[in-house]
């Protein structure tokens, strides 16, 4: 049993490597986690510098397991929470921190649990400092500030807003079925000085020789896009020949507007517009209608992302395919050359019926 294992508490069948399947890596992790063992997540995002994180169910924090990120890691403990903990708990944002910064980790003012502990420095009372931060029960008066553990705070949409290390690991730890609060920290070599963050073979290594389950930020987000990504139907309406609805990103504020024209139970074709909801984008959809193969003259389905937000291509495609999912076509057919767009419908069994390029084709020569 490596050392890992024991501060946890529990055995494990062992880690799956770096380049191992992603779903693979994921299950092992979830598992992990799930039985209360620490995980490494190497954040990939900036290929050129690579950074590995020790992250834990903060529910699950022992004066063992702490110890032992303390040891590995640079000691500053950190518990990435959702906004709305961080509301219920008070937690005021770290002087300097800027909340529209997509980068750097958006610091609370460090804490330290009032009952249980001594000075709050020591593995165990910052193991009780973060359970506490865990527990849904837990108060504002429940802590003292400044202390010894950093709360950050998520992004409110999650991964689909913003993919740094601590919407990551609330994510993975969340999927593990733990309360979604995550205790991580960052690992360091034990090397040289100035050779302090370990490259990625370091971190295999280490992973390793620790028995610890290694997955990276990519694998985390793209999972949660593929899989756990969820919209809600906000409104519907009827309106001559159309019906309208108003969907939203769940824990979120953006917005997608979709316009169904005719019967979209069968092959239908899938216009993708981004920006606010002008006449002129209704008028680009109707110019579009008549254009469409004469298999697909049934349908029309309009989608398009609303509002002043940001969204990304992948996130936009993973959303845009959950709504259709969820409006239930047999299959659908592309106006649109989106390859984001392919994949993610493909993911939720929704079948590409014909080639893009030739709906492509007979829109711009209509």
């Amino acid at each position: 049993m490596t050392r890992a294992q024991k501060t946890a508490g529990s055995t494990r069948r062992g880690c799956a490597p770096i380049g191992s399947d992603p779903q693979l890596r994921i299950r092992r992790a979830t598992e992990s986690l799930s039985e209360g063992n620490l995980v490494m997540i190497v954040d990939d995002r900036d290929h050129s510098r690579v950074q590995g994180y020790l992250i834990l169910a903060a529910e699950c924090a022992t004066a063992q397991n702490v110890a032992f990120m303390v040891r590995h890691s640079s000691g500053l403990l950190c518990v990435a929470l959702p906004a709305s903990d961080c509301d219920r708990l008070e937690l005021p944002r770290m002087e300097g921190v800027d909340e529209t910064d997509l980068v750097e980790l958006w610091a609370r003012v460090t804490v330290d649990a009032i009952d249980g502990v001594t000075t709050g420095i020591s593995a165990s009372d910052r193991a009780r400092t973060s359970t506490l931060l865990a527990d849904v029960e837990s108060g504002p008066r429940d802590f003292t500030r400044p202390g010894h553990v950093v709360p950050v705070r998520i992004a409110e949409a999650g991964l689909a807003e913003r993919d740094s290390i601590a919407e990551a690991a609330v994510q993975v730890v969340a999927a593990a079925g733990r309360q979604p609060a995550a205790l991580f920290a960052t690992v360091v070599s034990g090397g040289a000085p100035g050779w302090d963050l370990p490259n990625l073979s370091e971190l295999g290594r280490f992973a390793a020789a620790e028995g610890l389950s290694m997955i990276t930020v990519t694998d985390i987000r793209d999972d949660y896009l593929d899989y756990g990504l969820s919209v809600e139907r906000i409104s519907t309406a009827r309106v001559p020949q159309n019906e309208v609805a108003i969907y939203r990103l769940a824990n979120s504020d953006v917005i997608y507007l979709v316009i169904v024209d005719g019967d979209h139970k069968g092959a239908v074709g899938v216009q993708l517009h981004t920006g606010d909801a002008s006449s002129l984008a209704l008028q680009e959809r109707h110019q579009a209608r008549p254009c469409l193969p004469s298999a697909d003259a049934a349908g029309l389905i309009h989608i398009q992302h609303i509002g002043s937000d940001s969204v990304n291509k992948s996130v936009d495609a993973a959303i845009v395919a959950t709504i259709v999912a969820d409006l239930g076509p047999a299959s659908v057919r592309l106006v649109n050359d989106n390859s984001a767009l392919e994949r993610a419908l493909r993911v939720r069994g929704i079948e590409n019926s014909g080639r893009r390029n030739a709906a492509s084709r007979e829109l711009r020569n209509c």
